[in-house]
């Protein structure tokens, strides 16, 4: 029997297969390329995938529920992309102390000319091995102010430093990072300032 396909080429079958299906994206509205189902109608494909082992449901992309709150322009950067497939996205909340309790954030962003300085580290990034962009969670300003920032990956001063091993098998990894100095623009807040808790809840419901 020939070997099935792995790496990045199995990446692309899948994704083409997925875009053929019509699944792409099925939490995301039509009008902006996704599946566009119903709560229902989601949770039936989910559940079918569900019967997949070793995480491969998790290639059958949604993305995170918190792009819906994107600007415009935003939306064409990111979940445009994501929903076509080109890109992909991962949820960078977790900390060494904070465990899935985000108000226990020490992340920061820090004002600066024209954008934000983030500095932290983030744990248990799922996706984060594949993904080419991050959802970060940093508390911003002095305030501390909960916010969400959109990072592509290749910024300067984002270093993947740990790949933990797991007993489970999934298709994608948990990597830990650390951020130095991540400088970002003004409009790579997710949101407004301040309601990152809030957008972080959708995403973990």
């Amino acid at each position: 029997m020939p070997r099935r396909p792995r790496g990045p080429r199995a990446h692309t079958e899948i994704r083409d297969a997925v875009l053929d299906s019509g699944l792409q994206a099925v939490n995301m509205p039509a009008e902006w390329g996704g599946a566009g189902l119903t709560i229902l109608e989601q949770v039936t494909v989910q559940a079918e995938l569900g019967r997949l082992t070793g995480a491969l449901w998790d290639m059958v992309w949604r993305p995170a529920n918190a792009l819906s709150f994107c600007t415009p322009e935003q939306r064409e950067r990111y979940l445009v992309p994501v929903i076509r497939g080109q890109r992909r996205d991962c949820y960078a909340v977790s900390e060494p102390e904070a465990g899935s309790d985000p108000q226990s954030l020490r992340t920061t962003a820090t004002r600066t000319d024209g954008g934000w300085v983030l500095n932290g580290e983030k744990w248990f990034v799922t996706v984060g091995d594949h993904a080419d962009f991050m959802i970060v969670l940093a508390a911003a300003g002095e305030e501390g102010a909960p916010t969400l920032f959109l990072v592509d990956k290749e910024m300067p001063g984002i270093e993947m430093t740990r790949v933990p091993r797991w007993m489970h098998t999934f298709v994608y990894e948990h990597p830990e990072f650390t951020f130095t100095d991540v400088r970002v623009p003004e409009d790579a807040v997710l949101g407004e300032v301040g309601n990152g808790y809030d957008i972080t809840r959708s995403w973990f419901t």
